[in-house]
Order: structure tokens, then C-alpha cells, then sequence
């Protein structure tokens, strides 16, 4: 069954914000159903490594992608959309302030899986509270 939605999200030594993104599908037994999360690691240096192991053992459509350098946050967002296989997809970028990233994340899904005519909702979520484009 391909995805519903995809989530995708570049990051370059950001465990804190990645944690906090990843808990929001992770802990929502329908998100977990139809979305899939994307990270393209940017060459990480920092324990955000052990963040993504984390996820791929909750999220049963998670895909970590390695890069061998950092390709910055639109190379990276550009590979995302890529392999994206949902018919729309949320970009986060957390070089951003998202302290609050997994509410946003689950308030956004939340409304996109309960109408599937809702996604211009979803993008404007994004584009208001985190700051992220989104295209469908």
C-alpha cells in the first residue's frame, strides 16, 4: 500500500528537533498507517544517528537516506521530494525554530487524515506554525 502522505526532512546535526519530529507519527497508530517519513542525513555529526536507528524500529515506512556530504537543506529536500511516494508531501526544515514540531506535525495530520479533500489545510498549517513548504 503506497503512503498517503510523506514527510520529508533534511537534517544536519539537529537530534533534539529530529527526536521531536519523529515522536509525532511515531506515536499515532493512523499516521503510522499511511505516512511515511523521509530523513536524508547530511552527513551528521552528531548523535542525530541514533535518533534515526530509533525510528526505523516505531515507523514501519522509514526511510533514512545517507548522504556522503552535506548537500545543504534544498540538494537535500530536492532528494527527498524524489523518493517521496505519497500524493502530498510536508517538507520540515529544522534549522527553523520547532520546539513545538511534533504538535504541529500531529495537529496537521490529524486534520489532513480526517477530510481527504484537506490538504490545502495541511499546507496552510505548515507554511504558518513551522515554517515548511509543502506541494501536492
Amino acid at each position: 500500500m503506497s503512503p498517503r502522505i510523506s514527510i520529508a526532512i533534511p537534517v544536519f546535526n539537529q537530534a533534539a528537533y529530529t527526536a521531536a519530529c519523529l515522536e509525532a507519527p511515531a506515536g499515532d497508530e493512523e499516521v503510522r498507517a499511511v505516512a511515511e517519513v523521509i530523513v536524508m542525513d547530511n552527513a551528521l555529526r552528531d548523535d542525530t544517528r541514533s535518533v534515526l536507528e530509533a525510528a526505523q524500529k516505531k515507523l514501519p515506512s522509514f526511510k533514512a537516506v545517507r548522504l556522503n556530504q552535506n548537500t545543504e537543506f534544498s540538494a537535500a529536500s530536492n532528494l527527498g521530494a524524489e523518493l517521496a511516494g505519497g500524493p502530498v508531501l510536508v517538507m520540515l526544515n529544522l534549522a527553523g525554530d520547532l520546539a513545538g514540531a511534533e504538535t504541529h506535525l500531529n495537529a496537521a495530520l490529524a486534520k489532513w487524515l480526517g477530510n481527504d479533500d484537506a490538504w490545502h489545510e495541511l499546507i496552510a498549517l505548515y507554511l504558518e506554525q513551522t515554517e515548511a513548504t509543502c506541494r501536492t
